[in-house]
């Protein structure tokens, strides 16, 4: 079983985050020997493990293998987009069956790649997955900055306000505070 900690490579932090869960550790070594020179990569030898990463790692991108010992991969895949809805998750898997892939794409899974895997294939939908994730993040980071600098205005514009209302009622009251002192002094001289 590989570690996900051990497996972060601290060396380039702008490196795309892949989780890989697969029950076999011949598939993880092989996908760890393709991915590692441009991705950084943790791995999982269950759903139930992946998920725990997940609880404690934002990654770009799953790539998830369906038959595994525990939760199976369609079952991770369904409480992984319970939890996050616009993860890439790429299933690769030898046993797939078209009622696993028409699970898999209900489910939205962004690729579906067979076991023997060809190299270039995997590399290719990887790096569209963690780009388009990475994008989408940009995205929200550029929309709430928007917000942010929205909200600040709009904060601006209502102390702005509350001085200005503040001013008036000190001027008034001003004003009330004189008319009445000037007929108490009319008062007094009757």
């Amino acid at each position: 079983m590989a570690s996900a900690a051990n497996a972060i490579r601290s060396e380039a932090p702008d490196e795309p985050l892949v989780l890989v869960v697969d029950d076999e550790e011949s598939t993880l070594s092989a996908l760890r020997v393709v991915l590692e020179p441009h991705f950084q990569v943790l791995t999982a030898d269950r759903g139930e493990r992946g998920l725990e990463v997940l609880d404690r790692v934002a990654v770009d991108a799953v790539m998830l293998d369906l038959n595994m010992p525990g939760i199976g991969g369609i079952e991770t895949l369904s409480r992984i987009r319970e939890r996050d809805p616009d993860l890439e998750v790429i299933v690769v898997t030898g046993f797939g069956s078209y009622d696993s892939a028409a699970d898999a794409l209900r489910l939205h899974a962004c690729d579906w790649i067979t076991k023997p895997f060809e190299s270039a294939r995997l590399l290719d939908s990887v790096r569209r997955a963690t780009e388009s994730h990475r994008a989408r993040l940009r995205k929200r980071y550029a929309d709430l900055k928007l917000l942010a600098v929205d909200l600040v205005d709009r904060l601006d514009r209502m102390e702005t306000a509350a001085v200005s209302i503040s001013q008036d009622d000190e001027t008034s009251l001003a004003r009330i505070r004189g008319l009445a002192g000037r007929l108490a002094d009319e008062l007094a001289k009757r």
